[in-house]
């Protein structure tokens, strides 16, 4: 019997771990763009809105990884 090829994962990965997929990517550019409407919306800090929108990506990141 031949063998079978081993499936690797998509995504940013790490022995074997996923540490990011493209569907990641995606959430985290509508996070951003969340955080950066509303801060346009409602005349809010552009800047202070970003790096919360970072942050919250950092946090999804943490607790991805730690599932």
């Amino acid at each position: 019997m031949p063998e079978q090829p081993v499936k690797r994962p998509r995504g940013l990965s790490f022995r074997g771990i996923v540490l990011m997929q493209p569907l990641d990517l995606i959430i985290g550019t509508l996070v951003l763009l969340f955080f950066l409407g509303s801060a346009l919306f409602s005349g809010g800090n552009i800047v202070h809105s970003l790096q919360g929108g970072v942050l919250i990506m950092l946090v999804m990141f943490t607790v991805g990884g730690s599932i």
